[in-house]
């Protein structure tokens, strides 16, 4: 006969019998966590599926040195940190998204500008696309959000850093003004 206990937490213990004079086998149980990039969620302005810190691994910008947007190694000045929340988003200290609308420090009203979130056409789609949120204005915004095992296609000038790994959740932020690109990603 086997008995397990129905309410496995995490670091519990299920325990075995054979039989009812046998000693008991118990096997520890690791019931980690696997974060899952909910894709539906974030549509609907949820962020529930991301929540938490993530690392920023690559960054790009154009210097207007003549060499357009190019890779930069990360250092303490390109560092961002990307924090998220249920139905927010906040970039270094500053809350760039609540739910579908977004912010940026150049407008005069907060929180004015909706996020209109998409998947490329079936003629510009790869075999697995990441969903992008974008905004338009004087200056454009967009996130792209990369679940596991999808690549992320560069387009910017040099070569694409190693420190992003297709096996992990990324979040890309890219912004028009100075052609700011930050890569962040989830190491669980």
């Amino acid at each position: 006969m086997v008995q397990v206990n129905k309410k496995v937490k995490q670091k519990d213990t299920i325990q075995k019998n054979s039989n009812n004079n046998a000693p008991h086998k118990v096997e520890a149980v690791s019931n980690k966590l696997s974060h899952k990039m909910n894709l539906a969620q974030i549509r609907k302005g949820n962020y529930s599926s991301i929540a938490g810190e993530w690392k920023e691994v690559a960054f790009t910008n154009n210097r207007y040195d003549g060499k357009g947007i190019t890779w930069r190694k990360m250092n303490k000045v390109y560092i961002q940190n990307l924090r998220v929340t249920k139905n927010k988003m906040f970039l270094g200290k500053y809350e760039l998204v609540r739910g579908k609308k977004m912010t940026d420090p150049n407008d005069a009203k907060k929180f004015k500008r909706k996020l209109k979130f998409t998947v490329p056409s079936k003629a510009n789609r790869t075999k697995y696309s990441p969903l992008t949120a974008s905004s338009e204005g004087a200056i454009t915004w967009s996130f792209d959000f990369y679940p596991r095992n999808i690549p992320i296609e560069s387009q910017v000038h040099g070569r694409f850093t190693k420190a992003v790994d297709t096996r992990k959740e990324r979040i890309t932020i890219f912004c028009s003004n100075m052609g700011d690109n930050f890569i962040f990603q989830r190491d669980k």
